[in-house]
């Protein structure tokens, strides 16, 4: 489950970029990232780092997770 839940924050981050909200943006992208991370999935790590950059969005780490 956690993993579809970081290929929604993805889906979600695209939306929010499409719509102009960067903050939301990053948002789910930390948290995708922060999933995919603890998953041990580095192809999914890599994508989303991939889209961060395409959105101009800086990762940051999330607290406790």
């Amino acid at each position: 489950m956690p993993f579809e839940t970081g290929r929604s924050h993805l889906d979600l981050a695209a939306l929010a970029h499409a719509q102009g909200n960067q903050a939301a943006a990053a948002t789910h992208l930390t948290e995708a990232y922060a999933l995919f991370t603890a998953l041990q999935v580095p192809r999914y790590v890599e994508r989303t780092v991939q889209l961060a950059s395409e959105f101009g969005v800086a990762l940051s780490a999330r607290e406790g997770g």
